[in-house]
Formats: C-alpha cells, sequence, structure tokens
C-alpha cells in the first residue's frame, strides 16, 4: 500500500464555500431568472490521482481514460486510508481559463 502512495500523485484540495444570501441568475431564457442559494459548507479534503489536460483534440480524450485506469489498476478507493464511504468523485478544477484551457482532473 506505501508504494501505491508514493507512486501515485496525490492531491489534496480544501473546498469550501462562503455564506451569502438568496440570490437568481438571469436563464438562457428571455426574462427568466433562475433562484439560488450559496450556502457554507464544512470543509472537504479529497485525495486521488491527477492528471492535467486540456480539451485540445486528442488531450483529454487520451489522458482521462488513461487516469481512469491507472485509478482501477491500484485497487480504486481500497488503499485510501480513513475513507468515510467508497464513494467515486472525479473532480475537474483548476482552469486557467474557457473550456479551451488546461485543467486538472482528480478521481
Amino acid at each position: 500500500m506505501k508504494s501505491f502512495f508514493t507512486s501515485l500523485a496525490l492531491c489534496v484540495m480544501l473546498l469550501s464555500m462562503q455564506s451569502v444570501s438568496s440570490q437568481t441568475i438571469q436563464s438562457d431564457k428571455k426574462n427568466e431568472t433562475i433562484p439560488y442559494e450559496v450556502v457554507e459548507l464544512a470543509p472537504k479534503y479529497i485525495m486521488g490521482l491527477e492528471v492535467r489536460t486540456s480539451n485540445q483534440p486528442g488531450e483529454a480524450e487520451k489522458d482521462i481514460p488513461l487516469l481512469w485506469e491507472q485509478f482501477f489498476q491500484n485497487g480504486g478507493t481500497e488503499p485510501i486510508p480513513n475513507k468515510i464511504n467508497g464513494d467515486i468523485i472525479a473532480l475537474y478544477s483548476g482552469y486557467e481559463g474557457d473550456y479551451t484551457e488546461p485543467y486538472s482532473v482528480v478521481i
């Protein structure tokens, strides 16, 4: 199990949101607003394999399936210590700009 953690790229991210009042955003439909509320959540830590990729032709299509393959070849969630449950989350984050720019995927 130790070799698993030394060979994989660990990514621990602190995810949190600040509370603000209820607001609305403009929908794509004319004169329609969608209500939403931002709530404060307790911090969550994410641990897993990470790849940096982009939506340039051939990049994500190659990188993300290889990341999933590596994840399952290394036992999926089994080697993760002190996990709360066996849920698997693919987190897309760290965008450098819009959808055409590089971003990170963590499983």
